[in-house]
C-alpha cells in the first residue's frame, strides 16, 4: 500500500532557488515543509536517491519520523533535496512507494547554473579545485564515472561535482516526463521567481489548488558566495571533516553548535555576483541554441520558458481545448531534437 505523505517534493535543480522556495512553502498554513534546522546538512533528506553515494542520506525510520507530526489541517507534506532531478533513481522510488505526489522543478540558464554549482561545492568542502571553474568543469567525465579527481568524496559523491552531466536540465526534465505525467509537474525558472515572486507564487498556488493568503514577502535564502581567503578556507575545511568523521566528539565539544565552523565559512566567503574569465569560453562548450537569434544571455533562457509554458498549456485542464498555435509546435519541435542530441 502506497503512504500518503510526504506528498510534494522540490526535486531541484541546485542553485535555481529551492531553498527559498521550501522556506516558503513551509510558511503556508496548509502545508509541512520540512526545512531542517538552519545551516543543517539533513534539511536535504535525499532519502529517495539509491545511485548516488551521499553521507547525510537518512534511513527509512528517521525520514518517515520527519512528517509524524502532521494533522488533520495539512493538504501537503513536503520536503527539498535538490539532487533529486539528477538521480536516474530517486523519481522512480518515489512513484513506487507515495500516492500521486506533486513536483516542483526549479531551473535556470545552465551555464550560470554550474558556475553556480561550482562555488557551492568549495563553499561545501567538495570541490578541491578552486582556481578556475573552466578546468574543474573538464572534471566532468571523469567524475560522472565515479572518479574523485580534486573531490572530496568523503563529503559528496564525484558525480554531483561532473557539473556539466548535473545542468543538463533538458535530459533529466526529458527523464522526469517519461516517469510522471504533466499535469503533476510545475516548471518554475529563478530569472522569474527573481523578476515577479509574486506572480510565481500564485502559480504554485494554482498548481497546488491553495489559497493564496495574501503573502507579499519573499525573502531569498542561501544566496550565493565567493571564496575570497583560501588559508582560511583550508582551515574550514579540516574542521568540516573533524565534525563530520567523529559524531560523538561534535556532540561533546559542540563543534558546529559554538559556530565555529560557521564562523570560518563567513571569514572565508563573501557575497558577490561573479563575473569569471573563464565564462565566455565555457559558453561555448555549454551554450543552448535551439535556432533562435539570442541577442544576450538572458534572452538564451528562454527556451526553458518556453518548455514551461507549454507544458502548462498541454497538461492544464482548463486550457486543453486551445491547444498550441504552429509556431510553438515548432518551438517545441526545436527544443525536442536539441534534448536528442
Amino acid at each position: 500500500m502506497k503512504r500518503k505523505f510526504p506528498n510534494l517534493f522540490i526535486i531541484g535543480a541546485p542553485k535555481c532557488g529551492t531553498s527559498s522556495l521550501a522556506h516558503w512553502l513551509s510558511e503556508h498554513p496548509q502545508i509541512y515543509f520540512y526545512t531542517g534546522k538552519e545551516k543543517d546538512s539533513k534539511s536535504e533528506p535525499h532519502y529517495w536517491v539509491s545511485d548516488l553515494k551521499l553521507p547525510h542520506r537518512l534511513k527509512e525510520d528517521e525520514y518517515f519520523n520527519l512528517f509524524k507530526c502532521i494533522d488533520g489541517s495539512v493538504k501537503y507534506a513536503g520536503e527539498a533535496s535538490v539532487w533529486y532531478l539528477f538521480s536516474k533513481t530517486a523519481i522512480k522510488n518515489i512513484e513506487s512507494k507515495i500516492e500521486s505526489p506533486k513536483y516542483i522543478v526549479s531551473i535556470r540558464n545552465p551555464v550560470d547554473m554550474a558556475f553556480s554549482l561550482w562555488l557551492q561545492a568549495i563553499k561545501s568542502g567538495w570541490e578541491m579545485y578552486t582556481s578556475n571553474f573552466l578546468e574543474a568543469f573538464n572534471f566532468s567525465d571523469l567524475r560522472i564515472r565515479g572518479k574523485s579527481i580534486y573531490w572530496n568524496s568523503e563529503l559528496a559523491d564525484p558525480k554531483q561535482g561532473a557539473y556539466f552531466h548535473a545542468c543538463r536540465l533538458g535530459t533529466q526534465l526529458e527523464n522526469l516526463f517519461k516517469t510522471v505525467p504533466p499535469e503533476r509537474v510545475l516548471i518554475l525558472t529563478l530569472d522569474d521567481l527573481k523578476e515577479n515572486p509574486r506572480r510565481e507564487w500564485l502559480r504554485i498556488m494554482e498548481f497546488l489548488e491553495l489559497r493564496d493568503y495574501g503573502r507579499v514577502k519573499f525573502p531569498v535564502y542561501n544566496e550565493r558566495r565567493v571564496l575570497r581567503n583560501h588559508f582560511l578556507y583550508r582551515i574550514y575545511i579540516a574542521a568540516l571533516k573533524l565534525s563530520y568523521k567523529s559524531l560523538n566528539v561534535r556532540k561533546k565539544i559542540g563543534l558546529v553548535n559554538i559556530g565555529l565552523i560557521n564562523f570560518l565559512k563567513d571569514l572565508s566567503f563573501k557575497k558577490k555576483k561573479i563575473e569569471s574569465e573563464d565564462f565566455e569560453a565555457f559558453e561555448k562548450v555549454f551554450a543552448i541554441n535551439i535556432g533562435e537569434d539570442f541577442s544576450s544571455k538572458s534572452d538564451k533562457v528562454k527556451w526553458i520558458s518556453y518548455l514551461n509554458n507549454y507544458r502548462n498549456i498541454i497538461a492544464h485542464s482548463g486550457t486543453k481545448e486551445s491547444g498550441l498555435n504552429h509556431d510553438e509546435v515548432e518551438t517545441l519541435e526545436k527544443i525536442y531534437n536539441h534534448f536528442r542530441t
